[in-house]
């Protein structure tokens, strides 16, 4: 695996938690008597596997990374961005 390779894999590792962290440190500060599923979050995550999904995805094109091994990020987050996206008017109820 070249140099470039496990930079990029190093930085993605790094956004992902970052936000992830984040996300869930603020969730446990905000006191919510309710348990409705915070569909933000939802969006967070999915913007950050589309982030991760299309960097593999660009390695798998340009290197020797398995193609079908990054598709699933890709589509994992597709799938958490459009439910997070949905759901964008009980955002504010989180709030």
């Amino acid at each position: 695996m070249s140099p470039i390779v496990l930079v990029c894999l190093i930085c993605a590792i790094i956004v992902v938690a970052a936000i992830l962290g984040h996300s869930f440190y603020k969730d446990q500060n905000v006191e919510n008597s309710e348990k409705d599923p915070d569909f933000r979050l939802f969006f967070r995550i999915g913007i950050a596997f589309l982030v991760i999904g299309v960097i593999f995805l660009i390695l798998a094109f340009t290197s020797d990374l398995a193609f079908l091994t990054t598709i699933p990020l890709f589509i994992i987050g597709v799938i958490y961005t459009a439910l997070g996206w949905n759901k964008r008017d009980t955002w504010q109820k989180h709030d």
